[in-house]
């Protein structure tokens, strides 16, 4: 088990893909020129299952499919999010032993005499300091796939938190999955998500996309997060891929030199972060007055109900490389369809200055691939071409 980051790869190449439970595994092992670690799996989300007394979704994206320990333990939901760049695993001592992990009952579990210290984005969209233990352990992608070898994997196995209850807020959550930028510093490297999946190269990226489909009259939401080195051309249209550097160092975010919607012109430059944390869209207090408008709702009002109609006006934005055009689904969240429901699901933001005037949440991935690259510091859109 001597894997220097987040897992050892197998010694010979093989591709391995299978359909188990709804999830797709591909795994590549390492060529002559380098070592690669690729795989799809579907991304879930809570809308339209657990939401707030508002309606709105109360967990954001999350994978499932990860089994740690021997023998193997399925942990339920990994959340992920793009504020935080570690993989945190939660301990029986932290949550609900249901969906923890316990490492008693590991015969392969190992501390790796570090502890661990952390402000962690919860999936409740708070922030709590995540304290626990650098480990190791053996993982695999889901625990009825055999594999030849184990992988090996790094984390950070969580006891307490600051602010937290007996129970850690959110249904069912077994970690979080960080897909932000490692800090260059112990133990923060040693348990980096990006480590996890992209070796010790940190030459790859993700790709992220979901959409709604429509199961006996329920909103289901699912997707694709996709592990490689450039956009997912197999779920995403690469003919339409337009992609821009990060605005600040080592974070996700982007420039937009201007915007429109529905005949509404700003031609001032805004700023934008990605959390996909959090559902809702968060946009210049602008645009927002003119989405009001059309939608004939009070601007002052939070999260309003509005007419489930077809033809929502979409959002265009121009980056320095192409226009990006956001769907209604970034900004208007069905989430009933007997009787038809819908709702504003945006909120304005006064920014002045280099301030953030957009915040891309949860909804900007639905429909559409999002892909982060942290090798070339890239964002990229592309419309995305899996459905239901």
């Amino acid at each position: 088990m001597a894997a220097k980051l987040a897992y050892k790869l197998f010694s010979f190449f093989f591709l391995l893909a299978l359909a188990v439970d709804g999830i797709v595994v591909e795994l590549h092992g390492p060529s002559s020129a380098e070592r690669r670690l690729h795989y799809d799996m579907l991304l879930s989300s809570s809308s339209g299952s657990v939401r707030d007394e508002k309606g709105i979704p109360t967990i954001g994206p999350y994978v499932k499919g990860l089994s740690i320990g021997t023998p193997y333990q399925p942990m339920q939901k990994i959340s992920l999010t793009t504020t935080s760049a570690d993989l945190l695993i939660f301990s029986k001592n932290f949550t609900r032993p249901a969906w923890a992990f316990n490492e008693e009952a590991s015969d392969t579990f190992e501390w790796m005499n570090s502890t661990y210290t952390n402000l962690t984005a919860t999936v409740d969209g708070s922030q709590m300091r995540m304290n626990g233990r650098v480990c190791m352990e053996s993982f695999q992608f889901n625990h009825e796939v055999e594999l030849f070898q184990d992988y090996i994997l790094y984390f950070a196995l969580i006891d307490s938190a600051s602010n937290n209850s007996n129970e850690y807020p959110g249904n069912g959550i077994s970690g979080i999955m960080g897909l932000g930028f490692p800090e260059q510093g112990s133990p923060h490297l040693d348990v980096a998500a990006v480590a996890f999946l992209n070796d010790a190269d940190y030459e790859k990226g993700v790709t992220l996309n979901s959409y709604t489909c429509d199961q006996g009259g329920l909103q289901e939401t699912v997707g694709i997060f996709s592990v490689s080195a450039h956009l997912d051309s197999a779920h995403c249209d690469r003919r339409q891929y337009i992609e821009t550097p990060i605005y600040y160092d080592e974070q996700w975010s982007l420039h937009i030199p201007s915007f429109t919607y529905n005949g509404y012109d700003s031609k001032k430059g805004t700023i934008a972060t990605i959390n996909i944390q959090q559902l809702a869209l968060g946009m210049p207090d602008d645009l927002y007055a003119q989405v009001a408008k059309v939608l004939g709702v009070d601007p002052t009002a939070n999260f309003p109900y509005i007419d489930c109609y077809e033809d929502f006006p979409q959002i265009s934005l121009k980056l320095a490389n192409g226009t990006v055009t956001l769907g209604a689904t970034a900004y208007i969240d069905k989430f009933a369809d007997f009787p038809p429901t819908c709702r504003l699901i945006a909120y304005p933001i006064k920014a002045t200055g280099f301030l953030n005037a957009w915040v891309f949440g949860y909804s900007v991935m639905v429909d559409q691939c999002l892909f982060l690259g942290w090798d070339r510091r890239v964002v990229g859109f592309a419309p995305a071409t899996a459905k239901c």
